[in-house]
């Protein structure tokens, strides 16, 4: 998973820089979530790096349909996010256009938080809406999860945590548990 924030152009750059390189050198998966204000001039510098699904935030100045439809256009796969004020009637429109809604449950581009629980309690909802659309959407939740809480976002019915917070911070005996949950949820990719 690689992330972009807003920030100058050039971290921008070297953000999509380190996506080619990774793939390049290593054949994995790439999730992109760009949480930038205005995505779209965005996507398709990471789409030609390798990006084999983009998230963008429901939230961002562009228009979010359309950058979703952007997206599609350029063969890669799109995700939508929401963030932790934002009601999950937000995603409604959007469930048609996205193969992925990830829940942001800390505030983005803050490291170290601490998991909200009233993000975490928006999970079920946000299934029952995707079973209603018939059609197979991810769930992914991001932000404060780490060994003492994974349990309750495990529970959820999440089809992936990042757990970049264990992945930096765990021992290998430590991160197998969230491995298994990680990749156990990801039919076809």
């Amino acid at each position: 998973m690689t992330r972009a924030c807003d920030t100058d152009r050039q971290s921008l750059l070297m953000d999509i820089q380190k996506v080619d390189f990774m793939l390049v050198d290593l054949n994995l998966f790439l999730d992109t979530h760009l949480m930038l204000s205005r995505p779209m001039q965005y996507i398709e510098a990471y789409a030609k790096a390798g990006a084999d699904l983009i998230t963008v935030h429901v939230e961002a100045e562009d228009n979010c349909a359309e950058t979703l439809e952007a997206i599609h256009a350029l063969g890669v796969r799109a995700g939508v996010s929401i963030n932790p004020e934002t009601p999950v009637s937000a995603l409604e429109p959007l469930l048609p256009l996205c193969d992925l809604v990830l829940v942001m449950t800390v505030k983005p581009g803050f490291g170290g938080q601490t998991l909200r629980e009233d993000c975490v309690a928006k999970i079920p909802k946000i299934r029952e809406m995707i079973v209603e659309t018939g059609r197979d959407i991810l769930i992914e939740v991001d932000g404060g999860v780490k060994q003492s809480n994974a349990a309750q976002v495990i529970e959820q019915p999440v089809s992936l945590s990042r757990l970049a917070y264990l992945l930096a911070t765990r021992t290998y005996d430590e991160l197998r548990l969230g491995f298994q949950v990680q990749l156990g949820g990801l039919p076809g990719y």
